[in-house]
């Protein structure tokens, strides 16, 4: 099974992929960037254009198939809208039919958490955005996730917190509807 996991930079998905793994779920944890990283493609912001964010998704395909035929339960790290210096790069949606993904959660949390959040994390370089600003980009991360995967009819979630019960719930349903009937 193939879960994308989607929210924008600084929300803590990988803080939610990582507690899904420590629980023995099953799933392997993995993320966009390092998938693209592999590929000796650029990640760092200052590093972003509209072109290479195009190369990086084409990478992000190809690396995840390869990913996949060696792990089959993944939980993957994965954005809609990409901040590059000169603004938001909205990802097309051939990407997510390329990843072939089973299902997909949205992280949605107070645009003052991520702010915080994005000001204390020292590990990684994003883009500076105001309270109102993440707000708006969260709102649209989430409206094109909606629309994506209700239009692919991939089933989905959308959690308000790091809760994994919920996120566990609901791929306990997709494994059950998954398992072929006893005869």
């Amino acid at each position: 099974m193939k879960i994308g996991v989607f929210g924008v930079s600084g929300v803590g998905k990988s803080f939610f992929v990582s507690k899904i793994c420590l629980e023995n779920t099953g799933f392997i944890g993995t993320k966009a960037s390092k998938i693209i990283a592999q590929a000796s493609n650029k990640i760092l912001l200052h590093e972003l254009s509209l072109k290479q964010v195009d190369s990086n998704q084409l990478a992000l395909i190809e690396g995840f198939k390869y990913f996949y035929d060696k792990n089959k339960n993944i939980i993957i790290e994965l954005h809609n809208l990409i901040e590059t210096p000169t603004g938001i790069v909205e990802i097309d949606d051939y990407v997510i039919d390329g990843l072939n993904l089973d299902a997909a959660c949205f992280l949605f949390i107070s645009p003052e958490i991520i702010f915080n959040q994005r000001l204390n994390d020292i590990s990684r370089v994003r883009a500076t955005m105001s309270i109102c600003g993440l707000n708006e980009l969260q709102d649209r991360s989430l409206s094109k996730f909606n629309s994506t995967f209700t239009r692919e009819n991939i089933p989905f979630i959308k959690l308000t917190e790091s809760n994994l019960k919920s996120f566990l719930s609901f791929v306990r349903k997709l494994e059950v509807k998954r398992e072929p009937p006893n005869n």
